[in-house]
């Protein structure tokens, strides 16, 4: 599973978030990322936690989307800039830095007041303008790198040369200096050894890890208000054949097919497929999920038929498209082993043990690992 940023380093006094995704580098800015896309419930609690620490206002520096007009239904007392710029790799302009920074004076010259800069991931623009800002507020070069790794540990800062250069030039600091301070961010960077690729994965995994939760709930909900409309499977297959489904996802590859057996009557277009790995209890469990496009594959011949070894096993197999396929174990079959829906004498209960290829799962069971899945991907 990945690491949250539920689990920043804390400011001395400052208890980490428990559900935003932020974290003080002072007593009074924050940076971080933006409110969950995925899940409006928790968007509402993160926001809710953030005002209930003291966050006054928010500097929004994504050019994608904004949130502005949701905090100002929500809390409305919270000031709000969107001063959105692209992660691209382009110069960020002296402008940006001048208004931002500009902004922040003023929010953080009211007593009492708190500064949250954001992104989408907190990667690169927010860090960046972070420590943009203590360095127009007199702090050093390797100082303000250090408050915002330490705080945030998901910050890149690709932007510093750029908000380095800004600052020299807004405070005509000479020749000297300022290739010192350069010289101090270059030096920083080899010590950090920062892979900005393995960070962003990183997040990326864990928003898609939220995402399955989610979906995974919103099916178990349709499977009890409407008995009928779809169902769930547990897939099985060795450590092998899931690395190669693994690396099929990957390379761009949409679906899979799947020998359904005895169940091909039973399965119909949008049920969802848990690919479940098999193994000893640590290493068995859920690594993905597919959604079935096609039953009774021998009539409809798929262009892709070749895929499978013979008539036979094609006519009884499903088209499954690949939802999500992670590198690792997400549920293990230890996790729910001790869940009373996975217990033995749970009716009609799906076997974590090797059983039934496909095996039918039920909405108590999917609601099961939705939230062992959740959980996971909050800590």
């Amino acid at each position: 599973m990945t690491t949250s940023p539920q689990g920043q380093a804390r400011l001395e006094g400052q208890a980490p978030f428990a559900r935003a995704r932020a974290a003080f580098v002072t007593d009074r800015l924050l940076v971080g990322g933006d409110l969950d896309s995925i899940d409006p419930d928790l968007a509402r609690a993160q926001l809710a936690e953030l005002v209930d620490r003291g966050v006054t206002h928010i500097l929004d520096t994504r050019l994608e989307w904004s949130d502005e007009d949701y905090v100002a239904r929500r809390a409305p007392g919270v000031a709000y800039l969107h001063l959105g710029v692209d992660d691209n790799g382009d110069t960020l302009p002296d402008s940006w830095f001048d208004e931002a920074t500009s902004w922040l004076d003023d929010a953080l010259a009211r007593p009492g007041t708190k500064a949250l800069v954001h992104c989408h991931m907190g990667v690169n623009r927010s860090p960046s303008l972070v420590f943009a800002y203590l360095l127009h507020t007199g702090r050093g070069v390797r100082d303000s790198l250090d408050a915002i790794r330490t705080a945030w540990p998901w910050a890149v800062i690709d932007y510093a040369d750029d908000a380095l250069a800004w600052h020299h030039r807004r405070t005509g600091t000479a020749e000297v200096p300022g290739r010192d301070d350069l010289d101090a961010l270059a030096r920083w960077r080899d010590e950090q050894g920062i892979d900005p690729e393995q960070v962003i994965r990183s997040i990326r995994q864990d928003e898609s890890v939220r995402l399955a939760a989610r979906n995974l709930r919103l099916v178990a909900g349709v499977m009890r208000t409407e008995p009928g409309a779809m169902a769930c499977w547990l897939f099985r297959m060795s450590a092998d054949r899931a690395a190669s489904c693994l690396a099929d996802y990957r390379a761009g590859v949409d679906s899979w097919i799947l020998p359904v057996g005895r169940h091909d009557d039973d399965i119909r277009p949008d049920d969802l497929f848990l690919l479940w790995q098999t193994g000893p209890d640590e290493a068995a469990g859920l690594f993905g999920y597919a959604m079935v496009n096609e039953t009774r594959l021998a009539d409809s011949q798929p262009l892709h038929r070749a895929h499978s070894t013979s008539s036979e096993e094609v006519s009884s197999a499903v088209d499954a498209e690949l939802a999500f396929v992670a590198p690792q174990v997400l549920v293990s079959a230890a996790e729910l082993r001790t869940c009373p829906e996975f217990a033995p004498e749970h009716p009609g209960s799906a076997s974590l043990a090797d059983g039934p290829n496909p095996s039918p799962v039920d909405a108590d069971q999917l609601e099961r690992i939705a939230t062992v899945l959740q959980a996971g991907a909050a800590h």
